[in-house]
């Protein structure tokens, strides 16, 4: 059994499968504890087989699909099927669950995957809204790097890490941070992961990953828990933001420029109010009953609260990448005063 504290959200996960609960506490190791403090909000236990007959014959509703899986409902209870190689039965009245699957790689994707989908919401209902951007910090200000899936944040966060002087850089997330409804902005920081290119190639190169893992809709991805990258965890909550739009290029160097923010303004609906790029399960995410909806619409409108005061008390710019990280990660150190020799 293992036990995590997210920001005062407790999860209880049990197992019968060691790998899983150490590669689990790789994943969310800036809120792995001992032990709870009160009572978890989330439950959940993870198994390494298949449901039994008679947990499948509880659902003979209509079969909804999602882009990820098979959905049956049973009053509270929600079975999940993912192609016949995972399966979790959901409780939304006891917010308990139990994953199941005869593979390692599926039991640990969907575990991870209802963990996060429900955490999230739990931090949505607190007012805290997570943003699919790379996050960094310095003593003074926070950075948010806006950037479409497979764009380059974590080469980017990687690289920096490596230029910045840690004492200097803080991470605030790989792809998740935070945004209150005033706007600020706080850590949230798990997991950070790697294609197989980008493992033979600078910062990468040499380190062993914690483990890999094949994943049911994107490939391969080698992972490394966040503190890999060799700076802390911000503990602080940033009033003032520079919030980069990032935009790949041909160009030979890179450049930073101030752009209007209403040119920002999509890029924080899709990934800020929608959640583009966010690990959010509809499995796990949208109950399907009254109460709920109306969690969802607030949810919706608190995030778009968070998205324009975000915006008001940001300075915005843009970010032309070139084909070099190391160039990119120097132009944004020295953008954070944090470049190598301070002095000149």
């Amino acid at each position: 059994m293992i036990y995590f504290n997210f920001l005062d959200i407790e999860v209880e996960i049990r197992s019968d499968c060691a790998e899983l609960l150490a590669r689990l506490k790789n994943d969310f190791s800036q809120y792995a504890v001992p032990q709870q403090a009160h009572a978890p909000q989330l439950k959940v236990q993870s198994l390494l087989t298949t449901p039994s007959i008679e947990q499948f014959n509880l659902f003979k509703g209509p079969r909804l699909r999602t882009k990820n899986a098979a959905i049956r409902d049973n009053e509270c209870l929600r079975l999940s099927d993912y192609h016949g190689e995972g399966w979790s039965i959901f409780d939304f009245d006891e917010q308990s669950a139990i994953v199941f699957s005869r593979k390692i790689e599926r039991l640990h994707e969907i575990t991870y995957l209802l963990i996060l989908s429900r955490v999230g919401k739990y931090l949505d209902s607190k007012g805290l809204h997570r943003i699919h951007a790379m996050g960094v910090s310095t003593k003074e200000r926070a950075l948010l790097l806006l950037l479409p899936m497979s764009g380059g944040k974590t080469t980017l966060l990687s690289h920096l890490a490596q230029k910045a002087h840690a004492s200097d850089l803080s991470i605030l997330s790989d792809d998740s941070p935070l945004i209150t409804l005033k706007g600020q902005t706080t850590a949230f920081a798990v997991r950070c992961g790697v294609t197989r290119e980008q493992l033979t190639t600078a910062p990468f190169a040499g380190k062993t990953p914690a483990y890999s893992l094949e994943r049911m809709r994107y490939g391969p991805k080698f992972l490394f828990p966040i503190e890999a990258l060799g700076c802390p965890v911000s503990k602080q909550t940033f009033d003032t933001v520079a919030l980069l739009l990032g935009k790949r290029t041909t160009l030979a160097e890179p450049s930073i420029k101030p752009v209007s923010k209403l040119k920002v303004i999509p890029a924080l609906l899709s990934q800020l109010v929608i959640g583009i790029g966010l690990p959010i399960m509809r499995e796990y995410f949208i109950e399907n009953r009254p109460s709920d909806y109306l969690l969802l619409f607030k949810i919706a409108v608190n995030r778009l609260r968070a998205a324009f005061a975000l915006l008001r008390r940001s300075q915005t710019y843009l970010l032309e990448l070139s084909d070099d990280p190391s160039k990119n990660a120097a132009l944004v150190a020295s953008f954070l005063d944090l470049a190598y020799d301070k002095n000149k």
